[in-house]
């Protein structure tokens, strides 16, 4: 069965549960859900995401920009790497200054 950890995109920023906004990364810290209870407490009706790719990682990541300012998204595990990337970029962002991210 399929396992997820948890993260919110907001305002084009994601914040995975866990990692504080300006790091470190430690990957021990994310808590794992099995899909039975994510699906238990999804709610896609205010824009709440599973996600398996990386692809629909950053899509959640721009609709919160866009259409929904505050996005509760379910990574799937394996998904961790692709995660800190975005995650890191942001940080990246944050340290120059800039505000803004576009994908």
């Amino acid at each position: 069965m399929a396992r997820y950890f948890s993260a919110v995109a907001y305002a084009g920023r994601l914040y995975v549960g866990g990692i504080l906004d300006r790091g470190p990364w430690d990957g021990r810290v994310l808590i794992y859900w099995t899909e039975n209870q994510v699906d238990a407490i999804l709610n896609e009706r205010v824009g709440d995401r599973k996600v398996r790719t990386p692809e629909k990682l950053r899509l959640a990541v721009a609709a919160s920009r866009l259409h929904h300012p505050a996005v509760k998204v379910w990574i799937a595990e394996g998904l961790e790497e692709a995660t800190r990337a975005i995650w890191r970029e942001h940080l990246e962002l944050s340290r120059a200054g800039d505000r803004t991210l576009c994908y």
